[in-house]
């Protein structure tokens, strides 16, 4: 009785359903909303699949049908769903490649609302990055960022010797604070 209780309470606060979405920003606004569907019903850790594969449609559906049989007989963690889910609908290395694309996003040619929605799109990828007074924790893969960005700044063609048999041209770029100057 109490599992029905609680499932209709879930129910009521009209949780999104996910159709299996190829938009990874979706699958994860997705996710977030069932965290706070599930913060507020006070639904219980042994129920959270459960309840949420209900709002899985469509293509999601079958793909959970499909996972939940190779993942055997009994109850299938929250976290494990989680982790089953992202691997499927938003993999490691797109996590990776739009942290990268926030890092290096521009306004350049958009208006300032454009920009904006792209910032707020990728900052939910990356809320990490966002954080105000956090401190910064050096980890393995920071050093190997740093390491690959030490090998790459020393090696060709970045640094290399000019071949004397043709012609130059020098690029340079001067403000109150310094000076720049390339040779190509």
């Amino acid at each position: 009785m109490t599992q029905a209780i609680s499932f209709k309470s879930f129910q009521a606060v009209k949780p999104p359903e996910f159709k299996g979405d190829v938009n990874p920003v979706a699958a994860r606004i997705w996710l977030k909303e069932l965290e706070k569907a599930f913060a507020l019903t006070k639904v219980s850790e042994d129920l959270k699949t459960d309840d949420d594969s209900y709002f899985l449609k469509s293509d999601s559906n079958y793909w959970w049908e499909s996972t939940r049989a190779l993942e055997g007989e009994g109850t299938i963690p929250w976290t494990r769903f989680t982790e089953l889910f992202l691997e499927n609908y938003f993999p490691d290395c797109l996590q990776s490649q739009m942290e990268m694309e926030f890092l290096k996003l521009k306004q350049e040619d958009k208006s300032v609302i454009e920009y904006e929605a792209k910032f707020t799109e990728l900052a939910r990828i990356a809320p990490e990055l966002t954080r105000k007074k956090e401190k910064f924790i050096w980890t393995e893969k920071c050093e190997e960022s740093f390491q690959e960005l030490k090998k790459r700044l020393v090696s060709a063609p970045v640094l290399a010797l000019p071949d004397e048999t043709g012609n130059f041209v020098i690029y340079s770029d001067a403000s109150l604070k310094g000076l720049g100057c390339v040779l190509m």
